[in-house]
């Protein structure tokens, strides 16, 4: 039976999540051993480089999209930074991956030529994560369900757009006296929370 480790919104430190696996007991090389991420790998810390390598060198994970990610891969294809990004860390993850930049002071513009090799492999990476992961006990997600999320055929049929404003949302605010799920704990990132 594979023994489970979850985490979210690592946010570009890798040292602290490498701390908190090693106390934990993950051994990668373990076949026993499986890693879940809830999203949100970038942005914020100064570790993204190394974060993005831990994630690659791991053979046995469930990698989940989150907000963050959403928001990478539109500036990554479209070379478009918005205000937002500047407050959510993004210019960290830009530094780490493609050293000095200067966006277009007018329209925020970002030049990623001669780069493009770092934004295939980070579209790469963004596009291999997923939007949900489900055991027999569990169901994965970065921050909540779509509406017609509750139900298995629901978190199948939801589309990418559904996911993306549900990778948005608080558990907190649609956590009411019930459990969101009949059947299955749903384990959401997203909201920092402390234990």
């Amino acid at each position: 039976m594979k023994k489970l480790f979850v985490v979210s919104d690592i946010h570009g430190h890798y040292s602290p999540l490498k701390e908190a696996l090693d106390r934990s007991g993950f051994d990668k090389a373990d076949r026993e051993h499986l890693l879940i991420c809830c999203g949100d790998y970038f942005d914020k810390g100064d570790e993204n480089v190394q974060v993005l390598e831990f994630f690659e060198g791991l053979e046995r994970k469930v990698l989940l999209r989150g907000n963050h990610e959403d928001m990478l891969l539109k500036l990554l294809t479209t070379s478009q930074m918005h205000p937002h990004q500047f407050i959510n860390g993004t210019e960290n993850t830009l530094k780490n991956f493609f050293g000095a930049f200067e966006p277009d002071p007018v329209d925020h513009r970002v030049d990623f030529s001669g780069q493009t090799h770092t934004v295939e492999k980070l579209c790469r990476f963004i596009r291999s994560t997923v939007n949900y992961y489900e055991t027999e006990r569990y169901v994965f997600v970065h921050g909540w369900l779509p509406e017609k999320g509750e139900t298995p055929e629901g978190r199948a049929a939801a589309t990418a757009q559904d996911w993306e404003k549900a990778r948005c949302a608080s558990w907190v605010r649609h956590y009411k006296d019930q459990p969101p799920l009949p059947d299955k704990t749903l384990v959401c990132g997203h909201i920092p929370t402390f234990c």
